[in-house]
């Protein structure tokens, strides 16, 4: 029987075989949904990647979801959006030195190229994109 993260690996691995990578137009259009384990695997696989960093019990995560899921959809094929909750992948949080909620992680080719803690607006997300696609 799989365990709910095995499960929650392969369906990343599946939605991103089916996505074709970050080049891909069909990549995905909302945010995804990772753990510690998918996340490695997500940055091997995708070129550029917004990492948000959150929690449920905080008001900024809660304003910044509707901004991610916009900023997804005009994004797609191009970035890709993921979320990954704080509280429940704390060696995430360790790894990657996060110490407030929301915080957005920028990568490129798996390195980290910016960060922003606290809300943002989405158009100034875009703009740190738009830079991350160029560079």
């Amino acid at each position: 029987m799989d365990t709910a993260e095995e499960i929650k690996r392969r369906k990343l691995r599946e939605m991103l075989t089916r996505a074709g990578g970050a080049s891909s137009p069909s990549s995905p259009a909302a945010p995804v949904e990772v753990d510690a384990g998918s996340l490695e695997e997500l940055l091997r696989r995708e070129r550029a990647v917004i990492l948000d960093f959150y929690s449920e019990w905080c008001q900024p995560c809660r304003m910044l979801a509707p901004v991610l899921r916009e900023v997804a959809e005009k994004l797609a094929g191009r970035v890709t959006v993921a979320k990954i909750n704080a509280n429940r992948n704390a060696e995430a949080s360790i790894r990657y030195g996060v110490r407030g909620v929301p915080t957005l992680i920028f990568f490129r080719d798996g390195r980290e190229v910016h960060r922003v803690v606290g809300f943002i607006p989405g158009e100034e997300i875009m703009r740190l994109a738009e830079k991350l696609l160029a560079d």
